[in-house]
């Protein structure tokens, strides 16, 4: 299972805890720590928060015990990982604990996130799921006739390396006649033998990987060769060529590539949110704008949730019956009657509930067309 396929699996099992009136503390942690001071920076925020945590919850609050045993225990963690000999998991670390439902989950990740400690009776996922959607790898193979390098890229650093060097090619020599052609031949025979070799490395850790963004770079017969001998799956992934000496540092290499799947990424993002909202134009299996989005929601309508980067929207949530609405709380809720609906956050509380419906996320940077909208868009399963 891949880092992203685990994280998505831990996701998916955080966003079906249902309400039972116990609280659960989720903490996301920047840890790419490279200074003493940024690793008490962290502590300190930890320190505080929990802190106001168990401040605001005091003695006599039903949920004070469970939350001054989940501060206690994550304190300790974050100090033994802030210690000098601490060693984080990953460049981000998730905790979600509650010693009333006796959960402690801890999820390294591959990135940071941005330091935030949330209680609430259902685990905070909206980092977590922002995480899943812009989880990114890709593949790039650089190749020319005598040697190959490919290289395997997680969030844009690198994660594994594979080279490959026929140093004993043949070059290419200027007599002329027979004998200058049965050589030719004889170097194109080593040529391809040797981009064929290239070519079963690379489509193999393509397969291993099937959302990975797919590069090759390399001089142009080679790279011809190289594409000739990929099969028709691989090259269905449409691999981007880019101008990369096969010598070039990694350092150049990761800029290339990180510039070519955001591309990608634009490309995908605006032609997901062009189609999704002329499907809901047309009336068809899409919905636009929060009040019909949360309606499909609420019906487990939705298979993929489109939200704008940063956009905010108010609404409402039934913790009775986790309905959710758009604008002031009602005073009992449409769906099941009960009263104390709360005001929320809809873009983050519909984040939850197509995640626990079993939907799919896309996070979109920029678009002036969703703006427009409200800030969210669905594909629909069907029609509610």
């Amino acid at each position: 299972m891949s880092d992203r396929e685990t994280i998505l699996a831990r996701l998916q099992e955080l966003a079906r805890f249902e309400e039972d009136g116990s609280p659960v503390i989720s903490l996301y942690l920047d840890t790419l720590w490279d200074s003493a001071a940024k690793r008490e920076a962290v502590r300190l925020f930890v320190k505080d928060k929990l802190r106001q945590v168990v401040a605001l919850h005091g003695k006599d609050h039903p949920w004070h015990d469970s939350l001054a045993a989940d501060a206690e225990r994550i304190r300790r963690r974050v100090e033994e990982l802030v210690s000098p000999v601490g060693a984080p998991p990953g460049r981000g670390l998730a905790i979600f604990a509650s010693h009333a439902r006796g959960l402690w989950l801890e999820i390294p990740a591959p990135r940071p996130f941005e330091n935030q400690l949330v209680v609430r009776t259902v685990p905070h996922v909206f980092q977590l799921a922002r995480l899943v959607d812009d989880y990114q790898t890709a593949i790039l193979c650089q190749v020319d006739s005598r040697s190959a390098r490919i290289l395997e890229f997680v969030f844009g650093g690198l994660a594994g390396e594979e080279k490959i060097d026929h140093p004993d090619v043949p070059g290419r020599h200027h007599q002329g006649g027979w004998s200058q052609m049965r050589y030719q031949r004889h170097v194109d025979w080593h040529r391809e033998k040797h981009v064929r070799e290239v070519a079963d490395v690379f489509v193999r850790l393509a397969d291993g990987d099937p959302m990975a963004r797919l590069f090759l770079s390399g001089p142009p017969e080679p790279l011809a060769f190289l594409k000739s001998a990929l099969p028709k799956r691989i090259l269905e992934r449409q691999p981007t060529e880019l101008g990369l000496e096969l010598g070039a540092e990694i350092p150049e290499v990761m800029r290339a590539v990180l510039a070519g799947i955001e591309e990608k990424e634009r490309e995908e993002e605006a032609r997901h949110v062009r189609e999704t909202l002329e499907e809901a134009l047309a009336g068809g299996l899409a919905a636009a704008g929060p009040a019909e989005v949360a309606a499909a929601a609420n019906h487990g309508a939705v298979s993929l949730l489109l939200v704008l980067d940063g956009a905010r929207v108010e609404g409402w949530r039934c913790p009775s019956c986790s309905w959710l609405g758009t604008g002031e709380p009602p005073a009992a809720c449409p769906a099941c009657g009960g009263e104390g609906t709360q005001a929320c956050d809809l873009v983050e509380r519909l984040v939850e509930k197509v995640l626990a419906s079993g939907g799919d996320l896309d996070v979109i940077h920029e678009s002036e067309a969703l703006a427009e909208a409200g800030g969210v868009a669905a594909k629909l399963r069907f029609r509610a």
